[in-house]
């Protein structure tokens, strides 16, 4: 059996008025609860997909149907039936629900609130992710990385807004909207991209379950790139990006302050003290 998946018996008490099933959280999870969901009437098979840094438990509440599970190495089939049988998930899965008999209710119950950037829907990008993601690092090493890479690009993104909003003659300005470029861009790749290299630094090295808060919608700084673009090289555009035109760069600070204070709140209690935010 896999060390990612848990199969257990809910308590079912009947008696002449039915049947009472049990749920104690507390004795099947360590993790927050943040969404609860079921699926009924189903009339094609479900999942198929993964999702990053989700921690689960799924329910079959009634009828059958089967479970088929993949934890990166392989996969994990699961006949279940109601009201009893469960699955738990503890690290990012491939799942798969098939053959529900009818009237089956299968309810799942999530740590991460619905978040469509954390979905992967191809299988080999799953599987590729989870490789990846395997390669962990030590404590000693990431305590350093902490301090000596994240914070630095945290505080140095921070210092580039502040001295924005002061006002500085435009060759100033200019040097500080490229700064403010830079560390966003550095920020963004840490906080949203998929490790590319076995040395890069990504957000999941430091959290283990997710963003506990909502973070700033990938597609909300997708505006990134496209300033990153005009200000590396020499271009008419860069006269949209500098100078006095600043709304573009409030919404960068904001959005982007979000997510580095949901990534605070997701440290675990450890690492915490690591960082300054």
């Amino acid at each position: 059996m896999s060390d990612k998946i848990k199969r257990i018996q809910l308590p079912t008490h009947e008696d002449e008025r039915g049947k009472l099933s049990v749920i104690e959280l507390k004795d099947y999870v360590d993790w927050p609860v943040k969404r609860v969901y079921y699926v009924t009437d189903t009339k094609k098979d479900r999942g198929g997909h993964a999702v990053r840094g989700e921690k689960k438990m799924y329910v079959c509440m009634q009828g059958t149907m089967l479970a088929r599970i993949h934890d990166g190495k392989e996969w994990h089939e699961f006949q279940l039936e109601g009201p009893s049988d469960a699955l738990i998930m503890n690290e990012m899965c491939w799942r798969e629900f098939t053959g529900f008999s009818e009237g089956a209710v299968l309810m799942a119950i999530s740590s991460m609130n619905y978040e469509p950037d954390t979905y992967i829907f191809d299988m080999e990008e799953f599987l590729e992710e989870v490789k990846n993601t395997a390669k962990i690092r030590d404590e000693k090493t990431l305590k350093a990385a902490a301090k000596e890479i994240v914070q630095y690009e945290i505080d140095e993104f921070r210092r580039a807004v502040s001295e924005i909003n002061a006002g500085f003659d435009p060759q100033r300005a200019n040097q500080l909207t490229e700064s403010l470029a830079l560390h966003a861009v550095n920020l963004y790749d840490f906080f949203y991209r998929k490790r590319k290299e076995d040395d890069d630094l990504i957000a999941d090295d430091f959290i283990e379950d997710g963003f506990h808060s909502n973070k700033t919608p990938k597609k909300d700084l997708k505006i990134l790139v496209h300033k990153r673009i005009q200000l590396c090289h020499l271009s008419l555009k860069r006269l949209e990006f500098t100078g006095e035109s600043k709304s573009w760069k409030e919404e960068l600070a904001s959005n982007m302050e979000k997510t580095i204070l949901a990534f605070r709140d997701s440290l675990p209690e450890r690492r915490k003290d690591w960082f300054k935010i």
